[in-house]
């Protein structure tokens, strides 16, 4: 009968949550649980700190406490069932987070992005409006996408320098940044605003705004006006031999 109860009182502890901002207050669910029938004062206490103890909420401030499971969504958002997301992520109006992605915790996402599946981000991580992030790609600590970026699927931002070392280096994409695939950049660099990462390419210092690198390590190849040329003549011939009339590499 009490797990019985306890499941009512953590339900409704995720409703009243979700309804009134992702947060409640210990005196305001105190008083819901006497209110719904579910408990006395005292009773609730105890289902509190147990929730509290399995880690099924957590306290953001003194007495204010958030389900672990509810992130902080904007309008017209949608988080898959199976997506893993920690404690302080926000999730901008209109984002998308899909099957098995991994959001750990302080963790910043803007409007109209994609996260696509299993993409693991991990904490402290800032996310623009419009980014596209394609599956199996690692977003490491400290990292900053700009807005209007897009990472092709199985790359990997790095932050440590001298690993296992706990000096993590920042990472930053500026806005209109592209990845292609399996791109890995080394840590602490910046990748100037409109450049281009050819897939499969290792970046190991800066790159400066409106170029194309690729190789290993990557190199410049050309510019993002020649880079746009192809792109709209690959969309132009969309058949067999849209690479050759694209001029694509």
């Amino acid at each position: 009968m009490e797990d019985s109860l306890r499941t009512a009182a953590l339900e409704l502890l995720r409703r009243h949550a979700r309804d009134s901002g992702d947060a409640i207050s210990r005196e305001s669910f105190l008083e819901l649980c006497q209110k719904q029938g579910l408990a006395d004062a005292p009773q609730a206490e105890q289902f509190l700190q147990s929730f509290h103890r399995r880690g099924e909420i957590y306290e953001i401030r003194p007495s204010i406490y958030r389900p672990l499971d509810l992130p902080r969504r904007g309008a017209g958002s949608h988080v898959a069932p199976t997506a893993i997301v920690g404690p302080n992520v926000q999730i901008g109006v209109r984002t998308y987070v899909w099957h098995f992605a991994n959001l750990i915790r302080d963790i910043t996402i803007g409007e109209d992005c994609m996260i696509g599946a299993y993409v693991q981000v991990d904490p402290q991580v800032t996310i623009g409006d419009r980014c596209r992030i394609q599956p199996h790609s690692i977003i490491s600590t400290n990292t900053v996408l700009r807005n209007n970026v897009f990472i092709g699927a199985q790359t990997v931002i790095t932050n440590a320098p001298y690993p296992p070392s706990k000096k993590l280096a920042q990472t930053i994409l500026e806005e209109d940044v592209v990845l292609g695939s399996q791109v890995c950049l080394l840590p602490g660099i910046t990748i100037g605003a409109g450049s281009v990462v050819g897939s499969k390419s290792l970046v190991t210092r800066s790159i400066p705004s409106g170029i194309v690198v690729m190789g290993i390590p990557a190199r410049r190849r050309y510019g993002r006006v020649d880079y746009d040329a192809k792109m709209k003549a690959w969309e132009r011939f969309p058949d067999s031999d849209a690479k050759i009339q694209a001029g694509g590499e």
